[in-house]
């Protein structure tokens, strides 16, 4: 038997969840999670072996999902992801998701869009959640159905197709719905991407620590790199955030300023306790900008520039991102060096 859950929390148990999950919850680390604004009552169909929800958080606009599987020593979190949702409260955005599993063990996100259903498909293969297609409704009205087939991901269209090489078995764990194209072109740029300049990022982790805190975040890998957000950029220690790998000391991270903008940048492990992570492996490459670009701390929602890169200036290439975005390391007009992505299509190696 399958449990499907959608929604969640506000103070105490009143989220509704049954007494086991609930147990989960009931600790420092969830103490800033609540009922989200996109959610009204948690809906529990018959109890079993799996149970996805979302949850929202007091510190942060993020909805993040929640994977639970109960095994002989009761109910644990197999996922926790605060990039598998469209971010935005009711009317923002993107409408409230339906999240569903099915008797097959198919996890199902849906999304209403003007009369077409949005879904992503996810299924648990060797106790490993993994992203297993959908159907996609870009601006254009034409839909795009996605599948994973042989480790790639193909993406066919009315009259079109691309497969991006090394697209599949993306866990649920780091799946990121902000990273999945939307249309064949970007399908193809994303493809072109990856063969073009490899390294890709690691899948990011989602994590949150008990500790209410703030971390500095800079641009790069030191205090020698800039913060955004006029030199003010922080990290809340206690919202959720994600973790792609560790460099010198620090960690590479992702969160949510606002439900319209995210950041990435570096914060010192030392200001998570607790919180572990894999050595990046980054290219070090010379790259040539050959078009003029935008350089952002957000490839996610806003893209909001933190410089300009022009036509015919150089950088070095450290790794790709989803395929169409490579984090770079530029030299700011001052000869200050700073971190960022910029859209794969805009670099070429050298």
């Amino acid at each position: 038997m399958l449990c499907l859950c959608f929604a969640a929390p506000a103070l105490a148990n009143s989220w509704g969840l049954p007494g086991g999950m609930f147990q989960l919850f009931d600790r420092p680390v969830y103490a800033n999670y609540h009922a989200s604004a996109m959610d009204e009552q948690l809906r529990t169909g018959h109890p079993g072996d799996v149970a996805a929800f979302a949850l929202g958080n007091a510190l942060a606009d993020e909805k993040v999902l929640f994977v639970l599987e109960r095994g002989g020593d009761g109910w644990n979190v197999a996922v926790e992801n605060m990039l598998a949702l469209f971010p935005g409260k009711d009317g923002e955005n993107w409408p409230r998701p339906e999240i569903t599993v099915d008797e097959t063990g198919l996890l199902k996100i849906t999304y209403a869009l003007s009369g077409q259903r949005e879904e992503y498909l996810f299924r648990s293969i060797n106790g490993v959640w993994l992203f297993d297609g959908g159907t996609l409704y870009p601006d254009n009205g034409a839909p795009v159905t996605i599948a994973t087939v042989g480790g790639r991901i193909s993406y066919t269209s009315p009259g079109m197709y691309v497969a991006i090489p090394n697209g599949g078995a993306v866990p649920l764990q780091s799946f990121s719905v902000h990273r999945i194209p939307r249309t064949i072109e970007q399908a193809t740029e994303a493809a072109l991407g990856l063969e073009g300049f490899g390294f890709p990022l690691p899948g990011g982790l989602t994590r949150t620590v008990p500790e209410n805190g703030a971390a500095q975040l800079f641009t790069g890998p030191g205090a020698g790199y800039p913060r955004a957000g006029g030199g003010k950029a922080s990290l809340s220690t206690s919202a959720p955030f994600v973790v792609y790998g560790e460099e010198d000391g620090m960690l590479l991270v992702e969160y949510a300023v606002s439900a319209k903008q995210y950041r990435f940048g570096y914060i010192e492990k030392t200001a998570v306790p607790g919180v572990e992570a894999e050595s990046l492996r980054l290219a070090h490459e010379t790259a040539r900008v050959v078009e003029d670009a935008a350089l952002t701390d957000d490839p996610t929602v806003s893209q909001t520039a933190l410089m300009t890169l022009r036509t015919g200036d150089t950088v070095t290439f450290l790794a790709v991102l989803g395929g169409d975005w490579a984090l770079v390391e530029a030299v700011m007009p001052d000869g200050t060096p700073v971190r960022g992505f910029v859209r794969t299509g805009a670099l070429q190696k050298l």
